[in-house]
């Protein structure tokens, strides 16, 4: 959420990547470039942080938002914390739906405008923005920013990846935040 991204810009945090028992393994990230218009912060990792203790990351494919079309199927996948038994979990979501609009200008939490967002009624659960919005594929097509309406039936809107794939190296490179 971009006040969020707004609040801990240039500030070490900490951060979890679910294992492959779900169970939260604690990396220290530092916020290296953030643009609270467009909802968007990248982290660097610590070097240091334990690789051992996680399954292998890989790179999700990468489609496009350039022909997306309006009905077309479309799945947001999330984490949003829980605590189970007095310990805290990730608890993966994901859910189906369509694009229901492109291109859609809304206004952000932060006062901003994001604009050429992808609308879909796939549900992104309250915690769960930052998720991943994928084609039936598995590509990679959006970035999930926020919801409006009622969290269980409103709409919810995404940061289109070709918009993504422009921003997010100029913030690696430059380490701007704005």
């Amino acid at each position: 959420e971009a006040a969020v991204v707004a609040a801990v810009a240039g500030k070490r945090l900490r951060v979890n990547i679910p294992n492959d028992k779900g169970d939260p393994v604690w990396v220290d990230a530092t916020v290296i470039g953030a643009r609270r218009e467009a909802d968007i912060a990248v982290l660097r990792l610590s070097p240091a942080f334990p690789a051992a203790s996680l399954p292998p990351l890989r790179a999700m494919p990468v489609g496009t938002s350039a022909d997306l079309r309006v009905g077309q199927s479309c799945y947001a996948v999330g984490a949003g914390a829980t605590a189970e038994e007095g310990v805290s979990r990730q608890r993966l979501t994901m859910s189906a739906g369509v694009v229901s609009g492109l291109k859609r200008s809304i206004p952000s939490k932060n006062g901003t405008t994001l604009r050429n967002a992808i609308q879909t009624d796939a549900k992104i659960p309250e915690k769960a923005s930052g998720g991943a919005l994928v084609d039936s594929g598995g590509r990679l097509i959006g970035l999930n920013v926020t919801t409006y309406g009622a969290v269980n039936g409103g709409t919810s809107f995404a940061i289109p990846i070709d918009d993504l794939m422009t921003v997010v190296p100029s913030l690696i490179t430059l380490q701007q935040i704005s």
